[in-house]
C-alpha cells in the first residue's frame, strides 16, 4: 500500500505542482486509494524512469486516472490480505 501511495504522490509534487486530493476507501476486499493533482496531463509509462507506475500496475488489481478540467484522479485497487 506504501508505493503504491507514495508513487503517485511522489509524481504530483515532482511533475504537477503537488497533491490536490487524496483519498482511500475500504471495500469489502479491496482498499482504493486516490491521489489528485492539478496536472492534466496523463503519466506516460514510456517516459525515462516510469518504473513506480509499472510496479503500481503490477501490485494493483485495477489502476485508472481520470481527467477532468481541474486535473487529473489517479486510482488504484489493492486487495485486502486475509
Amino acid at each position: 500500500m506504501l508505493l503504491v501511495v507514495s508513487e503517485p504522490v511522489t509524481n504530483a509534487v515532482r511533475h504537477a505542482g503537488g497533491v490536490t486530493g487524496f483519498g482511500l476507501r475500504a471495500g469489502p476486499d479491496t482498499v482504493t486509494a486516490t491521489v489528485e493533482d492539478a496536472s492534466r496531463l496523463p503519466p506516460d509509462a514510456a517516459r525515462p524512469g516510469g518504473i513506480g507506475r509499472r510496479l503500481v500496475q503490477d501490485l494493483a488489481q485495477d489502476v485508472a486516472v481520470t481527467v477532468g478540467p481541474s486535473g487529473k484522479a489517479e486510482s488504484a485497487v489493492l486487495p485486502l490480505g486475509h
